[in-house]
């Protein structure tokens, strides 16, 4: 054996060992299917949903894309046409009771939950990277699974990195245990919020966090998948993603939503005007004056049909505009 020959095979009993004594932690994370409940869901709740707008000068509740219901109750309100009281939340999407998505998205958080080794997401990591409690504010992190453990907290920003990727870096956070909890919480004014950023195209759409119990949300910028095993609340927040919440419901009190099925999330949320899911790009619909884009009617449209036109199936407010829709 030559000199090149014992080296390359040296090379290869290196590489093998390095392989071999790779953290489990630090393998791709596969990310979780969702099927239906990946469509234009912006919150799924097996016990309701319930919006709550603040009086102006607060901003307005938005929540872009759809609202759901498990078969464990039929209740949301604060929305129009459902118990919306004195000032209903803006809804762009439908509100579906006992959705068929609820159980699809119920099968994704069980396969998490689980900790199946088929699934790829296994956790704990024997990367002490990859293994995080407290508070994870001031970290950047590479796509891969993170093990959950105890509480975790937000106090300042969290950077999720794609590493100059493609955008398809997928992020995995789940619970080690079934006492994990989620709990951002940030401060009253802009400068001391707690936000998720991405950064380097990585894309909010790809990142899913599985909490063992709650996930909380108090003047916190967030963005990715949340799958709650009990309630998910949110309180002068926003989210970029879908929060769906196993037994219990998603409340939002003066926070917004929205949903990966409606617009992407490359770089804090925003995809420069291209969507993803079932909502495509269209051109404008401007049927009647006062009507804007497709997707952007500022009209109180009947939206019986989330993935058509909203001039086609909406209805009042165009000035003159359309006036009746279609019921």
């Amino acid at each position: 054996m030559n000199y090149l020959q014992k080296h390359f095979s040296a090379s290869l009993i290196a590489l093998a060992a390095l392989l071999s004594a790779a953290p489990m932690g630090a393998l791709a994370a596969t990310a979780p299917t969702l099927s239906t409940a990946d469509l234009s869901f912006a919150a799924l709740g097996n016990a309701g949903v319930t919006c709550t707008n603040p009086i102006p000068p607060l901003p307005a509740v938005t929540v872009t894309g759809s609202v759901g219901t498990g078969p464990g109750a039929l209740s949301v309100t604060g929305f129009p046409g459902y118990s919306p009281g004195a000032l209903p939340c803006s809804l762009s999407g439908q509100i579906v009771l006992n959705t068929p998505a609820f159980a699809d998205f119920q099968s994704a958080y069980n396969t998490l939950a689980s900790n199946l080794p088929a699934d790829g997401n296994v956790c704990p990591s024997a990367d002490a990277t990859h293994n995080l409690s407290g508070n994870i504010g001031g970290l950047t992190l590479s796509p891969g699974v993170y093990c959950l453990s105890g509480v975790i907290t937000l106090t300042g920003t969290l950077t999720l990195d794609n590493n100059g990727g493609d955008g398809s870096g997928i992020w995995v956070f789940k619970s080690t245990d079934a006492t994990v909890s989620i709990t951002p919480i940030g401060g009253a004014t802009p400068a001391t919020r707690s936000k998720v950023v991405m950064a380097n195209k990585g894309n909010a759409c790809n990142v899913y966090w599985q909490s063992a119990t709650s996930a909380t949300f108090s003047n916190t910028d967030f963005v990715g998948n949340v799958l709650a095993g009990s309630d998910i609340t949110f309180a002068g927040s926003t989210l970029a993603g879908r929060a769906f919440a196993d037994t219990a419901s998603v409340t939002m009190t003066g926070s917004s939503i929205t949903s990966c099925g409606t617009t992407g999330g490359n770089d804090n949320g925003h995809d420069n005007g291209h969507h993803y899911g079932q909502y495509k790009d269209h051109g404008k619909c401007n049927q009647g004056v006062g009507n804007g884009p497709e997707g952007c009617d500022p009209g109180n449209s009947n939206l019986h049909n989330p993935y058509g036109s909203n001039d086609e199936n909406g209805g009042t407010q165009g000035d003159p505009g359309r006036k009746g829709g279609n019921k």
